[in-house]
């Protein structure tokens, strides 16, 4: 099993390669490796970075698309859409691969899946007719979270 490091080359390295995870104290995991150098991983939870190594990929079907919707200070709501390319297969559901799954900025985000026909699932949250209705719900999301109190 491999990672892949924070570096702009895209260096990825063996699993077994790894002694220690922990977070820096600009919440990026490192990994300490046997020969002592360190490598960046990147944000999130140390293990489930290296866990999701172990995960099964697979391809995706073409008409798959990955939905965000980003909340940025008191910016209104933003939204990206990117084909799916993958599913990577975890004990708890598939979950999209995409080119670019970097939310730089955001202090809170809601992604979703459309389908090839146009409903939009949000997995364990909301599903919905088509983009249009998910984009609603995720403004009227974002007027909740700006109101005072």
């Amino acid at each position: 099993m491999f990672v892949e490091t924070a570096s702009k080359r895209g260096d990825r390295i063996n699993t077994t390669e790894i002694v220690r995870l922990w977070k820096d104290k600009d919440g990026v995991t490192v990994a300490e490796l046997r020969d002592g150098k360190r490598e960046r991983l990147g944000f999130g939870n140390p293990v489930n970075i290296v866990a999701l190594a172990a995960c099964e990929l697979l391809p995706a079907q073409p008409g798959f698309e990955h939905l965000v919707a980003y909340f940025r200070g008191d910016e209104d709501v933003s939204f990206s859409r990117q084909p799916i390319i993958g599913w990577r297969v975890d004990a708890i559901r598939p979950r999209p691969v995409v080119v670019d799954d970097w939310f730089e900025g955001a202090n809170d985000y809601k992604a979703a899946i459309k389908y090839p026909d146009g409903q939009v699932v949000m997995p364990f949250d909301g599903h919905y007719d088509d983009e249009a209705a998910w984009r609603i719900a995720m403004k009227e999301h974002r007027k909740k979270q700006q109101k005072p109190g």
